[in-house]
């Protein structure tokens, strides 16, 4: 009966999610329509199961480049969007995710501590206020189904026979194709055989439990890599606001590293104060051992396993715990090597498991059983409070926004954001007073000063968004590498004030920017076709074509060149090839609208139903909805 009330309560904390859509990343990983109106091109619609496995976690972001690889992960959006492209399927798989979490938390704590202790263990981690963004925020999922299948392949490899092997290499390449650090798996699921036999009393197996470990990380990690290999780009840079420690000094990235492992503890231990981002000015750097950060890390980081290991034959929890613990999050603590963020709350899902092992260890001693269970009661309680609390700050990305720059008011990140929603709500003065915050706290953050300098103009403050706009092109290339979209912002802008032969000249550099074609501007593009001689633009094409070939922007500038000029059936070839890239992309489709409506009847009857749905389509710019409407003679 209490294990019933139990998944029933973690249930009822997590239900609330049902209401909540998209935030974040979701939009960009998750959902089957990008911000853009355009198709997630991995996600907005089933497609062969071997795509999954040849494309990187990014990559359905207009073809996004990255280093991550998470295929099950995607193939598992792809399928709820098969069905619904609503958010709720989505949260209603995370909770039950998390449920099953629950479970096998609950089920290994069992192997080392007795059954009550070891059920009030698995509530301290079904309630754990760290777990939110995990299952709030949709892509969480990724730690989920890792945490899930790697204890499901745990499970089976502690039991004998082909098929629990079997069974136990293929749960343990589901983790890894979830997220790439359930290899940590490999060592702690013989760990946990270990422990087991210890805490039955019998002397530790550790050549059997090692050996089928290694049997089935064979195939299962070997698979895995060679996919892995041929599908990421391991060059792709790291953007500075996501982790400042990608660019810094070798000791100035151990140091810090250190600090926020052992900081992760503590965030394990007191969770109440959660939040989504931390970005590159939450933490002030640590630059030297001698930081007192970092040699409290350092202490604590030697002293848990230290114990664990003297106290390993009579207490094998705690060296469990610390094993799971350091096991899991050194690979996304930035000490081995820098990752694609400073720290984040969604990475400690698996590692707080090594917590509750030594919490469900204190409450099997009779000594201890009262005093940590009388501070267990109300950390659960608040810890509860808190997620629900959560469960509607992750309700969309305005909500989330307005959440966390009060939840951390030194995250310049959300900073921004907070100040485009109250432009966007008519609050002027009050969004500038939040931009001016936000560069205050980090000066060099690029999005923000741009944001604000877009801002000025609307405020026909030209001048001052002029100077807003250099000092982004100032600022280090590692903070603004797509610093042709910088110029694209002063180009128009130098338009606007008359001064046109320096806005020709903005259009050129950018061009000339190395980030050029990394994102692609349609804007920018547009721009050079109207300012640029033919034949600069013709080598843009080119160049593009070579570096982007898949990207539906060179075909779209090419039928709009043809049709001007009277070609027809080149125009339409072109805009139908940029919409088989991007079949929602509103500009395409009202090209070959206009372009079919002066056509044979045929082509007339299909342009006139691609101008109607375009008129009819919400997610379609004003400016093309009404060029629809004005071409229909409406």
């Amino acid at each position: 009966m209490a294990s019933v009330l139990l998944f029933i309560a973690v249930f009822g904390l997590y239900a609330p999610t049902l209401r909540n859509g998209f935030a974040l990343d979701d939009p960009l990983v998750a959902s089957a329509t990008l911000p853009s109106g355009e198709p997630n091109r991995m996600t907005g619609a089933l497609r062969p199961l071997g795509e999954y496995f040849r494309a990187n976690y990014w990559y359905g972001n207009d073809g996004q480049r990255s280093d991550l690889y998470r295929p099950l992960t995607i193939l598992g959006f792809a399928l709820t969007n098969a069905i619904t492209h609503a958010a709720w399927p989505h949260h209603a798989i995370n909770v039950l995710w998390k449920l099953l979490a629950v479970g096998i938390a609950w089920w290994l704590l069992s192997r080392v501590v007795t059954p009550w202790p070891a059920l009030i263990g698995a509530a301290w981690f079904g309630s754990h206020a760290l777990h939110s963004e995990a299952v709030a925020g949709v892509v969480g999922r990724a730690e989920l189904a890792s945490f899930c299948a790697g204890g499901v392949a745990t499970v089976l490899l502690l039991r004998a026979g082909f098929w629990s092997w079997f069974g136990a290499t293929v749960a343990l390449f589901a983790a890894l194709c979830s997220k790439e650090s359930a290899v940590a798996w490999v060592v702690f699921a013989p760990l946990c055989g270990c422990g087991n036999d210890l805490a039955r009393g019998v002397a530790c197996r550790w050549r059997r439990h090692g050996a089928r470990a290694l049997l089935a990380a064979v195939p299962a990690v070997g698979v895995f890599a060679a996919l892995r290999a041929a599908a990421i780009d391991p060059d792709v840079p790291v953007l500075y606001l996501a982790n400042p420690l990608w660019s810094a000094a070798e000791g100035t990235r151990f140091a810090t590293g250190l600090m926020l492992w052992g900081f992760g503890i503590w965030k394990c231990v007191w969770p109440f104060a959660p939040t989504a981002d931390y970005g590159p000015v939450t933490f002030d750097l640590a630059h030297s051992w001698s930081d007192p950060r970092v040699l409290a890390a350092a202490a604590v980081l030697l002293a848990w396993p230290s114990i664990g290991l003297a106290w390993l034959r009579r207490h094998p929890a705690v060296g469990l715990g610390a094993a799971c613990y350091l096991g899991f999050s050194v690979w996304t603590s930035n000490v081995p090597f820098a990752i694609g963020i400073l720290f984040a709350e969604r990475l400690l899902f698996t590692p707080s498991l090594g917590v509750a092992l030594v919490v469900a260890w204190a409450l099997s001693r009779p000594r201890l059983r009262w005093i940590v269970g009388s501070l267990l009661v109300p950390w659960c309680i608040a810890s509860a409070w808190v997620v629900l609390a959560r469960n509607g700050a992750w309700a969309d990305d305005r909500a989330l926004a307005l959440a966390e720059a009060e939840a951390n008011p030194r995250c310049v990140r959300f900073l921004d954001k907070r100040a485009r929603l109250h432009r966007d709500d008519g609050e002027p003065r009050f969004a500038e007073s939040l931009w001016r915050r936000c560069l205050a706290l980090d000066p060099d953050f690029p999005d923000a000063r741009i944001e604000f300098a877009l801002f000025l103009i609307t405020q026909r403050r030209v001048r001052e968004a002029e100077r807003e706009l250099l000092r982004a092109l100032e600022v280090p290339e590692v903070r603004r590498p797509q610093r042709h979209m910088t110029r694209l912002d002063l180009s128009v802008l130098y338009e606007r004030m008359g001064r046109n032969a320096e806005s020709v000249a903005q259009v050129r550099q950018a061009w000339a920017e190395a980030s050029a074609f990394d994102p692609v501007s349609e804007d920018l593009l547009v721009r050079a076709w109207r300012l640029l001689p033919p034949a600069e633009l013709d080598a843009i094409l080119a160049r593009g074509e070579r570096e982007r070939p898949e990207h539906h922007a060179w075909p779209l500038i090419r039928a709009e060149r043809a049709r001007k000029r009277g070609e027809r059936s080149n125009a339409e070839a072109l805009y139908r090839r940029a919409l088989r890239v991007a079949p929602r992309h509103a500009p395409a489709r009202l090209g070959l609208g206009l372009l079919l409506r002066g056509g044979d009847e045929p082509q007339r009857g299909e342009g006139r139903r691609i101008l109607e749905q375009l008129r009819d389509d919400p997610r379609a710019s004003p400016f093309v909805r009404s060029q629809a409407r004005r071409a229909l003679g409406e």
